[in-house]
Order: C-alpha cells, then structure tokens, then sequence
C-alpha cells in the first residue's frame, strides 16, 4: 500500500471521506482472496503435487509401493456434511478430526510431511488414509490408525495400533507397507514395530468390505516381504532367533483353500540362497562349531534346494556333537542329534532312499516325542511327514494315515503365529492335511477338515 503525502486539513478531509465509504460499503476484500460463508468449506481442488507417497524404509525388509489413484467416489445427493475429498490435502483435515483431542499427527517414516497415506484398501473405491500420530498424554505414545469415508463422506476409524512407546521416527524400530498377500485386489497392511533388541510385532490386517481382520500375528526379527522372480505370491519371511546370532528363518505365504497364512519355508529357495546362507556362513566363520549355526545352515540349505550341501552340513553338525560332549558333558549335545538326523532322512527321502530314512525318522520320533526339537524346526511333526510320505511310496495306505494324524498331533506343541491353530503353525501341516484329506476319501478328519492345501510353490515335504 503506498504513503499518502498531505497538509493535516486535506489528511483529515480524505481519512472523513474514506471512513464513509467504509461504512457503507463494508470492508474490502484483499485482492485474490475468496469469501467463506457460515458452514462446511469447499472441497480442495486435487492437485498432482499433493499426493504423498511413503519411500523405502529406513531397513530394506519391506517396500512401500506409491498408492495407486483411484477415481473419488460420487459426491452423495442425500443432505449431509460435505464429502471428504480424495486428495492427501482434504484427507488431512478429516483424520483430525477423528484423533483423540490434544494428538498431533507425526510423519510416517520417509514422509516429508504428516499426512499419512491415501489408498484404497476396503477394495470400493474409496480413499482410505493410514496416518500415525502421538497422544496427548503420553509423549513416547504413539499409534497407526487407519480410516475410511462412511456413506456419508465422513471418516470413520477403521483400526488403530499402539505402537507400545517405541518412537517410530527412528531407523530400523519402524515399517510399514502396502502389500496385496491375499491376491484379491485390494492391498493389506503389513506393519512391523521393534519391542526389543531382537523382536518386532508383526502384523497384517485386511480392510477389504470395509471391515479390519488380523491375518496374521507374530513376533519376529528383521521382517522382510519377499516377491517371486516369477511373478506369484508375496511372501513374509523373518527370523526366530534361537541363541546370540543362530536363528531359522519362517517364512509364511497366504493359501487360498485354507483361508489364512501357512509355514511355506521352502517357497522362495532364492531367498536362502542370496540372502539366508551367505548371511549363516559369515556367522559359521567365527565360530566353526557351533552346533546352532550348523543346524541353521543346513536348514537353508535344504530350504534353497541345495541337498547334497544340506547334507553334507547335517552330517558335519552331527560328528561335532561328539567333541561337544566331551568337552562338557553336562551340557547334553547329544540331545541335539535327532534334529541333524531329521534334516539327514528328508534329503535321504526326497532322492528316492526311503529305505535309508525311515530307520532315521524312526530314531527322532523316538528319542524327541515329548520334549519338541531343541532348535524350534518342529522335527517331531516333521519326522512323522517323513515317514507318512515314506509309506505313500510303498503303498501303505493306513500306515501313512496314522502317521498323518501322528504328525497333526506332535504339531500342537509348535510354536507360532498368534493367528494360527497350535496343531497348525509348523512347516510341513498343510501338506499333512491335504495328503489326510486324499487318503481319507476327500474328507479330513475334524480338526484338519479346513486344511485341504499345500502352500504354493513350496518344496518337497
């Protein structure tokens, strides 16, 4: 606004003038500003720049992919509050407005600001929003809530998540990820948070039909989606940490007759090989004679579809326990035998030598029947496949029924997701009931009724 230069009379003759024409005409409005009259504000136009996508974690075990647009739904011709609108701008203001009073919303890590996310993931065309935000009690509080518009256009809560204090802003504590496991449209979320030094909760959650369903439960180490090179499934894999750096890795895919997650450790023989084995091989380096590291190894290696190695690595794990002994015989190594030998039948078995493994099976079931694998691979359940599998090559139908049921019950003891049946969380229980299923003339018995599958892409046995 530029200087007036005046005599006092003339100023006071034009300041008289000008608070007239106030009066009457009311104030001006600045240029480029628009009125807002009493009631809801418009909606934002959309603009490109607006829309917000999540980057890589700060941990390469899970990839965000950028929301796919969708057409906004149809504004509803019924009287009611104005729709919220599909933009990340828009959708701000309505997740406000359903956070506790006094939280702030808190940028999603890789986001630049605090907006959260915008997809469709009730599958209805909706733009639904996953944003985090701290309560206004507690500031180490934090949660994930994720929200849909009602038939109105008002959000409403879909689901929220207390992240247990943990600050989701720091590296490797957080993740989140966009990932369709189910193959039906729509993606899920898959959410990690670190509770401690070697664990994380593990989470996916449906949306589809406007309702949030836990799919999947767990504790972990080091979460990490895994897509086929073949196009197919994702897959979710992380470690169960056994004793300082041994662990096995779980992997878990979605199966469609089943209608939930099943143990499909050998699914992705890629991943063992790349990432899995060299990984073991570094930590088997510093201390050769680990008899938890041989195990783990040997497990992968079975698992990347390397028999011979598997094997060869058993074997080596079974001799060291010998020199283990000696040196403390008070630590019972020798307990550990029945593990190695299981690993030695199942490669023994899957190149036709049901003759040489059978009396291994044989030893395990025997000697670990009540006291479950000393390593967490489920080799009672395991054995018992083995030996079921055994008898179907020799024609023994009944036999290989009660060592289907044998390894059904020996699994109940597996430990697990928290959304899967105890008698069902151990590698090799989809396969039991679908083989249960064909022998008992298409119905398995009552508690494998729902188990007619074999998770996809799994290997042998």
């Amino acid at each position: 606004m530029s200087s007036w230069f005046c005599s006092a009379s003339a100023c006071t003759s034009r300041l008289l003038a000008l608070v007239l024409l106030v009066a009457a005409l009311g104030c001006a409005r600045a240029p480029g500003a628009t009125s807002r009259p009493n009631g809801p504000a418009p909606p934002v136009s959309p603009t490109p720049s607006a829309v917000v996508t999540i980057a890589e974690p700060p941990t390469p075990t899970a990839v965000l992919p950028s929301p796919t647009p969708v057409a906004p739904r149809p504004t509803p011709t019924v009287p009611g509050p104005t729709p919220v609108n599909p933009t990340p701008r828009a959708a701000v203001g309505g997740i406000e407005s359903i956070l506790p009073a006094g939280a702030t919303l808190v940028p999603l890590p890789g986001a630049t600001e605090a907006t959260g996310i915008v997809a469709d993931l009730e599958g209805n065309g909706a733009r639904d929003i996953v944003a985090l935000y701290r309560g206004p009690a507690d500031p180490s509080g934090y949660s994930l809530v994720v929200a849909g518009p009602d038939g109105m256009g008002r959000l409403r809560v879909l689901w929220r998540w207390n992240i247990n204090g943990v600050d989701p802003t720091t590296p490797d504590a957080f993740q989140l990820a966009l990932v369709d496991f189910v193959g039906a449209g729509p993606p899920q979320v898959f959410v990690a948070s670190r509770i401690g030094a070697a664990w994380e909760q593990l989470r996916v959650v449906s949306f589809a039909g406007g309702t949030a369903n836990v799919l999947f439960a767990s504790l972990g180490d080091q979460p990490i989606v895994l897509t086929p090179r073949g196009g197919g499934r994702p897959g979710l894999a992380f470690w169960q940490h056994l004793t300082g750096p041994a662990g096995l890795e779980e992997v878990w895919q979605w199966d469609d007759r089943l209608g939930r997650f099943v143990r499909a450790d050998g699914a992705f023989p890629e991943h063992y090989a790349t990432e899995i084995i060299p990984r073991l091989e570094r930590d088997l380096s510093l201390a050769p004679s680990s008899p938890y590291l041989l195990y783990s190894l040997a497990i992968a290696q079975l698992q990347a579809g390397l028999d011979a190695q598997a094997l060869k690595t058993a074997r080596q794990g079974l001799a060291g326990l010998q020199a283990l002994e000696q040196q403390c015989p008070s630590c019972s190594f020798s307990s550990f035998a029945p593990d190695f030998r299981e690993i030695e039948a199942s490669v023994l078995r899957q190149e036709g030598d049901c003759e040489q493994a059978v009396p291994l099976y044989q030893q395990v079931v025997a000697s670990r029947q009540d006291f479950g694998s000393a390593f967490g691979w489920d080799v009672i359940p395991r054995a018992y496949l083995g030996l079921a599998l055994c008898a179907r090559q020799q024609g023994q139908v009944d036999q290989m029924r009660d060592y289907l049921h044998r390894a059904i019950d020996a699994g109940k003891v597996a430990a697990g997701s928290d959304t899967i049946p105890p008698d069902q969380r151990w590698y090799g229980y989809a396969e039991a009931a679908q083989l249960l299923g064909e022998v008992s003339g298409g119905a398995a018995s009552p508690s494998t009724s729902r188990a007619r599958a074999s998770p996809g892409g799994t290997r042998r046995g």
